[in-house]
This record gives C-alpha cells, sequence and structure tokens, in this order.
C-alpha cells in the first residue's frame, strides 16, 4: 500500500473512533443524567429534567461537541442524525413523548455545530495558507 492509502485509512479510523466516543459521551449524557433527578426532591427534579437537561445540557453539549468534531474531522452529517435518534428513546423512559420534537432541535443544534466547526477549520486553513 501506498503512504496516500495509509494516511487515508489512518483518518478515517481516526474519524470513526472521535464519532464513537462523542456517540458515547451523548448516550451516556441522554441516558444516565436524568438519573440524577433519582435522588432530588419533586420540585427539584422536574426544573432539573426540564430546564437543566432539556434546555441547557443537552443543547450545550450537542453545539460544543460537534464544533469540536466539525473542527477536527470534518463535516461529520451522521452525527446529527444520531443526536436526533438516540434521544428519541429516552422520551419513553424519561421524559413524555410530547416533546418529541427535541429531536429535531437536537439534531439541527448538531448539524450546525458541526458546520460550524468545519467552516472555522476551512476558514482558518484558508487564512493559513495566505
Amino acid at each position: 500500500m501506498s503512504d496516500y492509502s495509509d494516511s487515508v485509512v489512518k483518518n478515517r479510523f481516526r474519524r470513526i473512533k472521535a464519532l464513537i466516543v462523542c456517540g458515547l459521551l451523548m448516550l451516556a449524557g441522554y441516558y444516565l443524567l436524568p438519573l440524577v433527578s433519582a435522588f432530588l426532591e419533586p420540585a427539584e427534579a422536574e426544573a432539573f429534567m426540564g430546564f437543566g437537561l432539556l434546555h441547557l445540557t443537552y443543547p450545550l453539549y450537542l453545539y460544543i461537541s460537534s464544533i469540536v468534531l466539525g473542527f477536527r474531522h470534518g463535516f461529520v452529517s451522521i452525527y446529527a442524525v444520531a443526536a436526533a435518534v438516540l434521544f428519541l428513546p429516552t422520551l419513553l423512559i424519561y421524559f413524555q413523548p410530547s416533546i418529541w420534537p427535541a429531536a429535531l432541535i437536537y439534531g439541527g443544534i448538531a448539524l450546525f455545530g458541526n458546520l460550524m466547526g468545519f467552516g472555522l477549520k476551512s476558514l482558518l486553513q484558508k487564512l493559513k495558507n495566505q
């Protein structure tokens, strides 16, 4: 095999590894963080689940991780799909199914962050080459 093909294979494995790590962290956040609410008072648990997780923690993690993923590994569209699809089962476990649009919003946040990271990487490369 040539050096070029070895480089391409190594780059693909790095990209897949990063995607798996981000996906596992996403799964941990989706499925393990809501368990914290079991140790809180009912009013605190509702606030934690509603505002803390749905409106703050999940979107912030998705946005930051997708920017990093896009910056380091280019545009990875499957991450946005995974963000949406992996959230759907949590609706049946922890949340009400009536908030299913949150899965679409999370996918959009991940897609937007990934595009921003990829765009930032491209912009920095252009500035570096000038």
